[in-house]
């Protein structure tokens, strides 16, 4: 007996860790005081995102707007359309640790599935990539936010258009750009197959068409209309001078430069389509699209002025795919894995002394950084793909 629940322990170790992990993120949450978390007098949960997330199904049912402040309920704004209000719906109904239990479930292990459906988790090598993975999930996790599910969706359409299931793929595209803008982006990879291209064209249309009116179901057009201006309101308005961890903040902080947001956008998605544009005709070699729609997944959140710490489980879990997809790692992929480790991943847990801690990620911008560093290098590899590459 002993020895069977050994071997069940190093075969299935990983998901017992991310387990564990998930159920520490819930009780410690869950449990632990509301209060003036935010300075501003109020008293809020420890998983106060989520609460904004479930609270916004009742909203959509009362017809109210979504995207005003409802400080009696939550602090913050909630800021995604209103078919993610609707989703919502199965997370109202069931009481907060229940509820918060499944949402957490299903962000940590979403991508895992993902990668599983994909192949990439039977080596012990990806499996401990996996496992160093872990504290940023954990820090995604303990900020309650959608973040896994968005790229666990992202993987799941990789892996689709692989399998030649272009319908999923442009449901699991469509989706996380109903919770993410960015998301919408990743319609560039059905570039790279493109036998699915034009059903993809087809039916993305279709999908994104049904996402956006189903909401109607509560109130109608004219209030869906309504919340739709409220949302566009908000997106114009959401602290337009102000950067987190991306690109941007990265220049100010190491080059006391400030440019427009929406130039270096704009840089950085002309960017991001030479690779496809320069190597066209390359464009369905394995290499190629593992290296591009990794540096796509990237890319969503170090060009995301608003991006925040809880946000680079985005891009750490693409820089996984990225890894994991190769047979062998050289030396400057080893040591741009090793730094992506030491500061974006490590960089705001207490490894670090408080105030270390604060240089890394806030000053210096390193927890950014090393993912700037790590799209350059999939960019780059992406860009020089020859014919004679697999």
């Amino acid at each position: 007996m002993m020895k069977n629940f050994s071997q069940f322990l190093k075969s299935n170790g990983i998901i017992i860790a991310y387990i564990l992990a998930a159920l520490f993120v819930v009780f410690r949450n869950y449990y632990m005081p509301w209060g003036d978390l935010f300075g501003d007098g109020g008293s809020y949960s420890h998983y106060n995102n989520y609460i904004i997330f479930k609270q916004s199904f009742i909203h959509l049912v009362h017809q109210t707007n979504l995207y005003k402040l409802y400080p009696i309920e939550y602090y913050d704004l909630y800021k995604y359309p209103p078919v993610f209000a609707m989703f919502m719906a199965p997370f109202y109904v069931l009481p907060d640790f229940l509820g918060y239990l499944l949402w957490t479930i299903l962000n940590l292990f979403l991508p895992i599935f993902a990668l599983k459906q994909m192949g990439l988790l039977v080596s012990k090598r990806n499996q401990f990539f996996l496992l160093a993975v872990l504290p940023e999930a954990i820090t995604a996790a303990l900020n309650s936010q959608s973040n896994g599910l968005v790229v666990g969706l992202l993987l799941l359409a990789i892996d689709a258009l692989i399998r030649e299931r272009t319908i999923n793929a442009v449901i699991y595209i469509s989706l996380s750009g109903f919770i993410k803008i960015f998301g919408f982006l990743f319609f560039l990879i059905f570039f790279l197959f493109p036998k699915q291209l034009n059903k993809g064209i087809k039916f993305s249309f279709l999908v994104c068409l049904i996402l956006t009116i189903i909401p109607m179901l509560f109130g109608g057009f004219h209030t869906l209309f309504w919340q739709y201006e409220n949302w566009i309101f908000l997106l114009k308005n959401d602290h337009q001078a102000f950067v987190k961890y991306s690109v941007m903040g990265w220049l100010q902080s190491w080059f006391h430069v400030f440019p427009s947001k929406n130039i270096i956008l704009f840089l950085g998605l002309t960017i991001q389509l030479l690779p496809l544009l320069i190597n066209w005709k390359n464009r369905q070699n394995r290499t190629f699209i593992v290296a591009y729609s990794s540096s796509l997944i990237v890319w969503m959140v170090i060009f995301n002025h608003m991006a925040e710490s809880a946000t680079f489980i985005i891009s750490v879990l693409g820089v996984f795919y990225f890894f994991a997809s190769k047979n062998s790692l050289g030396f400057a992929e080893l040591f741009l894995g090793l730094i992506v480790f030491a500061f974006t991943i490590l960089g705001p847990t207490d490894i670090y002394p408080f105030e270390i801690r604060e240089w890394i990620v806030k000053d210096l911008q390193l927890k950014v950084f090393p993912c700037i560093a790590m799209w350059v290098y999939m960019f780059s590899e992406s860009l020089l793909i020859k014919d004679n590459q697999n």
